[in-house]
């Protein structure tokens, strides 16, 4: 299959990491501003429900989902309740390492959207350089300096650009884009509204580790669906995706 993509596209969804960082920036002075706040939820909850409802909807990838029950339908619960039966130390320790990993894997996901005719070894290099660059990236890099400056920058390129990409990916991919980036962030707007009156952390202390569950259900679905290595991930979103 050869891709082609669409640069106007790509540079909005896929690409945006940096300028966004840039502009994060401006805001460091003012980090408390109610619009950030607003948008950094609905569009970081629009991109964890995405994989989920990509998979559902995509008759495809439903196939798949359903007789996989074991670890689309049975393994979030355990995951959830994990997270609400744990210790919380143990849940984010869990949840950034396996968030450096998720993340370091779509990147390297993206970079095979351009180049997807490449050997096994260079396939296998470029994984790990994307998974140790993310790794330096959000552990490292925001910690090197005084302040919230690289905070904002690596905010932007990592952050953003991670949720941007997966809400346009995931509604590219399933063949009803302008009605699916509606829908999950009319979601993210009413998680945003839940989360600040009936499910606040004062309303139901355990909501945090409710979500944490929910964004490791996430990692699970999005590896599945991001599948293309599998003849059968291709075959159920590929002549979307170079529809771009």
């Amino acid at each position: 299959m050869t891709w082609v993509r669409n640069p106007w596209w790509d540079g909005f969804w896929l690409l945006s990491g940096l300028p966004i960082g840039v502009i994060l920036l401006l805001f460091v002075p003012d980090p408390q501003v109610w619009f950030m706040a607003s948008t950094i939820m609905i569009l970081e909850t629009g991109h964890v429900i995405s994989p989920m409802i990509l998979a559902w909807s995509k008759p495809g990838l439903r196939a798949i989902v359903r007789r996989e029950w074991g670890r689309h339908i049975v393994l979030p619960g355990i995951l959830i309740g994990g997270c609400l039966l744990l210790p919380w130390t143990v849940v984010v320790g869990v949840y950034f390492v396996w968030d450096i990993w998720h993340f370091g894997m779509q990147i390297f996901g993206v970079t095979c959207l351009y180049r997807p005719r490449s050997s096994q070894n260079e396939r296998m290099l470029r994984a790990l350089g994307c998974l140790a660059f993310t790794a330096f990236s959000i552990g490292i890099f925001p910690f090197l300096g005084e302040g919230p400056k690289l905070h904002a920058i690596s905010f932007g390129i990592f952050s953003f650009n991670h949720w941007l990409t997966d809400i346009g990916l995931s509604s590219q991919a399933s063949g009803w884009r302008w009605g699916f980036i509606p829908l999950v962030l009319v979601l993210g707007l009413a998680w945003l509204v839940l989360r600040n009156g009936p499910l606040s952390v004062q309303s139901v202390p355990q909501i945090l580790a409710f979500r944490a569950g929910i964004g490791m259900v996430h990692f699970v679905y999005s590896a599945r669906v991001w599948k293309l290595s599998d003849p059968q991930v291709r075959a159920a979103i590929g002549r979307d995706l170079l529809s771009a």
